[in-house]
């Protein structure tokens, strides 16, 4: 990681400098009052952690000591000043943090992959092409973790007692980028979708502490006595760590087959085990068979089965029914009457029987 657009110079001072709605008491042993701006050299804004990050000052607390004819065996001083100096850092807000990342595995490694940075929503705020630096400007990073700025209230650094509202500016505030890599959905694995996420620690602080350095100091020959002057410097800002989450993997066409036969294996035996439960339940086992075995009728079904039971009942009717054969000596018109008879008597059993079919379909 690397910062660049640092600016110290300014045209006029912006509004949060001596502006005393910034001043803010947090308890009786902190506060910050008679805020102002001061510049500040690169070495002093910006540092590098030890484990790999960054921290940009925001807010200064200077403690000046001027300590002279002090007696070396007693810490006693002929006269001692000491003089509070508070001040925001000028010419942060447009600085860009810049940075290179890499993925690493067993099986393969790459530098600089394709990323998005995206928002807690999972918006797309920027795209980063294969190869390209990764850069992201303050202001972006603060909206990313939802922070509309460093001049936005930080309502997670007050207690009870605490007096006034408290900007970011002046509390600090600590930034997790979250590399997220993954290769799941492509059938080679060779496409890597890589997710940039910023989140804000909720501690509320973001607080370095005390820095103490002796800017001069001399010792009187003649009369042993000792002089110093010393700069004691607390610093708050924005602490930028990095962390790397998600997984690579491979395809594997036997892993495929086997999870394959496994989850066809699984679901037959759910219908087995769902037969078996059914069956063990004496008030279930009869329904469960009896919707088991009931298979729905077509109408076309329906209708063949009803042609052939009125067919069947007509001519077992027509056989009940049928007189016997006529002598060849019979008329004509005593053999015309009796077919006549015969069909009204197959009519009558169609009708018969289409009655008593609807009836049983009502009863159903």
């Amino acid at each position: 990681m690397w910062i660049t657009g640092y600016n110290s110079l300014q045209g006029e001072l912006p509004a949060y400098c001596n502006n005393p709605d910034t001043d803010y008491i947090y308890s009786e042993d902190f506060a910050y009052m008679n805020n102002s701006c001061r510049e500040f050299a690169y070495g002093e804004v910006f540092s590098k952690l030890p484990s790999g990050g960054l921290f940009i000052m925001t807010y200064s607390q200077e403690t000046s000591r001027v300590s002279s004819g002090c007696h070396l065996s007693s810490f006693q001083c002929v006269s001692k000043e000491t003089t509070l100096r508070n001040n925001f850092v000028v010419g942060i807000d447009d600085i860009v943090v810049s940075l290179n990342h890499a993925m690493a595995t067993s099986f393969r490694i790459e530098s600089d992959p394709a990323l998005d940075l995206v928002d807690s929503n999972g918006n797309n705020l920027k795209s980063f092409a294969a190869g390209e630096v990764v850069s992201v400007s303050l202001s972006e990073m603060l909206h990313a973790a939802d922070i509309a700025s460093l001049d936005a209230t930080n309502y997670g650094a007050s207690i009870s007692a605490s007096v006034g509202d408290p900007s970011y500016r002046l509390t600090g505030i600590r930034l997790t980028f979250r590399f997220s890599y993954l290769n799941e959905g492509s059938w080679n694995g060779k496409e890597v979708r890589t997710e940039l996420r910023i989140a804000a620690d909720g501690t509320g602080w973001g607080g370095r502490g005390p820095q103490f350095d002796f800017t001069h100091e001399m010792i009187d020959p003649e009369t042993g006595l000792r002089s110093f002057r010393a700069l004691d410097n607390y610093a708050y800002g924005v602490f930028v760590t990095a962390e790397v989450v998600g997984s690579i993997g491979t395809p594997d066409f036997v892993t495929a087959v086997n999870a394959l036969v496994t989850y066809s294996v699984m679901f037959a035996l759910a219908g087995y085990i769902a037969d078996l439960a059914a069956e063990m339940t004496p008030e279930v086992s009869a329904v469960f068979r009896q919707r088991k075995r009931a298979y729905p009728e077509s109408p076309q079904s329906v209708a063949h089965k009803k042609l052939s039971r009125v067919s069947l009942g007509s001519l077992t009717e027509h056989v009940k029914v049928a007189p016997k054969p006529a002598s060849l000596d019979a008329a004509p018109s005593t053999t015309s009457k009796v077919e006549k008879e015969v069909e009204q008597n197959v009519n009558m059993a169609q009708q018969k029987d289409d009655q008593a079919q609807d009836r049983k379909c009502a009863i159903r």
